[in-house]
C-alpha cells in the first residue's frame, strides 16, 4: 500500500498539487489512483487506516441522515470507540477521548483557528472549512 500511496502522491505533485510529506490530502489523492488500481476502487479504499474515508462518509451519512461535516469525519476516525458511541449517540458536548495526543492537539488547534476566523460562537463556525 505504501508504494501505491507514493505513486498517487507523485502523480498529484506532477500536475501541481502541493502534498506535505506527513499530512497528505486524501481529497486530492483520491483522484490520482496508481496504474495498478482501478480509480473507483482507489477512491473507495484510499485510506489513512483500514477503512476508506469515502466509506466512513457513507456510513456516517446513513447514521446521521445527512452529509457528515469535516468534524464528524475527524471524530469518527480519531475518537476512541467509547467516545464515538457518546458523540454519535447525540451527546456532542461530552468530554471525549482521542486515540492519541496528536489527534487531540490537532482538533484543538483547528477549533482555535475556527474561533479566530468566525468568532467565539461555535454555531457560526464553518465546520467544513478546510483551512
Amino acid at each position: 500500500m505504501r508504494d501505491a500511496r507514493e505513486a498517487s502522491v507523485n502523480s498529484a505533485r506532477k500536475v501541481g498539487h502541493v502534498i506535505a510529506e506527513i499530512n497528505d490530502n486524501f481529497e486530492i489523492l483520491a483522484n490520482y489512483n496508481p496504474a495498478e488500481i482501478y480509480r473507483d476502487v482507489w477512491q473507495l479504499r484510499y485510506t489513512g487506516g483500514s477503512i476508506g474515508f469515502k466509506e466512513h462518509r457513507l456510513k456516517l451519512k446513513q447514521l446521521m441522515g445527512e452529509d457528515p461535516s469535516f468534524i464528524d469525519l475527524y471524530y469518527k476516525t480519531h475518537h476512541t470507540a467509547e467516545s464515538k458511541k457518546i458523540y454519535f449517540g447525540g451527546d456532542k458536548e461530552a468530554l471525549v477521548n482521542f486515540v492519541n495526543e496528536t489527534s487531540r492537539v490537532t482538533i484543538e488547534s483547528y477549533n482555535k483557528d475556527l474561533s479566530q476566523k468566525y468568532g467565539d460562537d461555535p454555531t457560526q463556525h464553518n465546520v467544513n472549512d478546510p483551512e
